[in-house]
């Protein structure tokens, strides 16, 4: 049997001399990889560094002011608007900007407007006059506006409304209206700045519709012209006089200064006017170029012509005569005063008249009397009974002053129908159309009367 032959025994590794032989080992393998990179870094690894500061950038800025300026109310007198509005680049970037007006409604829509630039908003008044360039549009449409703006450059348009013939304007209120907006906005360089929404109002006044038919012609036609307010006080020519004299406010009475007759201008058509009084029916309701009212010698003249406005609704029924030559409204005060009247505008409480007809009464008897409503004769009058196509035959007279006429039954043939008139101390014709037929001894009134 063999020796068994004695291991020898093995000590740990000095600690000091494994950390060095651990650093070592790290070392070289370290050497290694960066040979195969060639000198360059395998490896990835992340970092994060933080740092303090700003970005800053052009801004891009638009503003605009007046818009609101622009208000206006027309008028049948007043019929244009002329204002200015500005548009600036308050940025630091030039661009174009997008200027958009826009206005809703049959107002908007019948409102044409002009628009041009100006240098200065003082040359933006009623009287410039409209350059060539300008651009046209209406409140509803709009032109379109788009300035290129530099840095602080500002654009003043001025633009003018004119509103078209007032009769096409006119509502059962008297007034419409419309709220044009205002938008502005400003590309710059890919920015886009906007300003706030600015409005302002474009609305009529004093249109009311105007009538066609407002007096029964077949009726007696004169009138009392009254106040609405204050329905004692009547239009009334100063002492009575003839041509030149002014027009006043006075309370009612019974005399023919008082009394007025509505003639049409053309045929049956009672939209437009002229107006006479009994006392002096060769004159005519005008005014001088002060705007006075007073009556004039008749010559047909646009001075002595006006339209008819009814306003819907008012009771006792009101009107408003509207002047055609300056379109301002006869007005009438609310108590006595001699002081010449004067046109007004027609939004003026002043300018709304109660018209007052003044009936021409029948009544029957023995002698059939006709009165005058209350008023008195301007003259010695005449009633004529018409007996044949153009030929008039004298009946009975009653006196100046006087409040009726009579005549006896008997003139008008039983069973027939008789034609009269009332004529004047001048042969001016103040009541026709009178017919009263009679049947044995009952006659009774058939046209011109009531």
């Amino acid at each position: 049997m063999g020796r068994r032959v004695p291991t020898k025994r093995q000590r740990p590794l000095n600690r000091r001399r494994w950390s060095a032989f651990r650093l070592s080992l790290i070392g070289g393998i370290a050497a290694f990889i960066l040979a195969l990179g060639g000198g360059g870094a395998w490896a990835y690894w992340t970092t994060s560094v933080s740092a303090t500061g700003s970005v800053t950038t052009s801004t891009a800025s638009v503003a605009h002011a007046s818009f609101p300026s622009l208000s206006a109310t027309y008028l049948p007198s007043s019929l244009t608007s002329t204002a200015p509005f500005t548009v600036t680049n308050t940025g630091q970037i030039a661009g174009t900007a997008t200027v958009q007006i826009s206005g809703s409604g049959a107002l908007a829509a019948a409102l044409p407007i002009t628009v041009w630039p100006v240098t200065s908003a003082a040359n933006c008044t009623t009287a410039a006059n409209v350059p060539a360039g300008a651009v046209t549009g209406t409140w509803g449409s709009p032109p379109a506006l788009t300035p290129t703006l530099a840095v602080g450059a500002s654009v003043i348009y001025c633009v003018r409304t004119t509103a078209p013939d007032w009769k096409t304007l006119t509502s059962p209120t008297g007034t419409q209206s419309t709220q044009p907006q205002l938008n502005v906005s400003l590309n710059a360089d890919g920015w886009v700045a906007t300003a706030p929404t600015a409005q302002h109002t474009q609305q009529t006044a004093g249109m009311f519709p105007i009538t066609t038919s407002f007096f029964d012609p077949a009726l007696a036609h004169w009138f009392t012209l009254r106040s609405r307010a204050a329905t004692g006080i009547c239009l009334d020519v100063n002492s009575g006089g003839g041509s030149g004299s002014g027009v006043i406010s006075w309370g009612c009475h019974t005399s023919s200064n008082q009394r007025w007759e509505f003639v049409p201008v053309a045929g049956p058509n009672q939209s437009l006017v002229t107006i006479r009084p009994r006392h002096a029916m060769g004159t005519r309701l005008g005014f001088s170029g002060t705007h006075v009212e007073l009556i004039q010698n008749a010559t047909g003249t646009v001075s002595q012509q006006w339209y008819v406005q009814q306003i819907p609704g008012s009771t006792p029924a009101a009107y408003q005569l509207v002047s055609a030559a300056n379109g301002r409204c006869l007005s009438l005060r609310n108590s006595s005063s001699a002081a010449d009247m004067l046109t007004v505008p027609c939004n003026d409480a002043t300018a709304q008249i109660v018209f007052q007809r003044e009936a021409l009464t029948f009544t029957n008897g023995t002698n059939i009397v006709l009165g005058f409503g209350g008023s008195e004769a301007p003259s010695v009058v005449t009633l004529q009974r018409q007996t044949g196509p153009t030929t008039w035959t004298n009946v009975s007279t009653a006196a100046s002053g006087a409040l009726s006429i009579s005549f006896a039954r008997t003139t008008i043939p039983n069973n027939t129908t008789a034609t009269f008139r009332i004529i004047n101390a001048s042969g001016e014709v103040l009541w026709d159309g009178i017919q009263i037929s009679k049947s044995g001894s009952v006659g009774t009134p058939v046209a011109g009367i009531g």
